[in-house]
């Protein structure tokens, strides 16, 4: 049986890999939290920390309508 591991990471983590392939990116840390408050992204919470799942990130941001 194979497993596939989702892409997990802060929010910290994730801004930075955004701000890597777009250094002028309006997206900040509250943005994708409240995407995940939201629950429009997929994340887990564990104590006060956000893991957010990249490929979730990504395809939000990539699906949205009128862009």
């Amino acid at each position: 049986m194979e497993y596939t591991i989702n892409r997990m990471r802060t929010i910290k983590d994730t801004i930075a890999l955004i701000r890597e392939q777009d250094p002028n990116t309006a997206i900040t840390y509250n943005c994708i939290k409240n995407l995940c408050i939201d629950n429009k992204i997929k994340y887990i919470k564990t104590g006060n920390k956000y893991l957010v799942n990249l490929e979730s990130v990504f395809n939000y941001f990539n699906t949205l309508e009128g862009c």
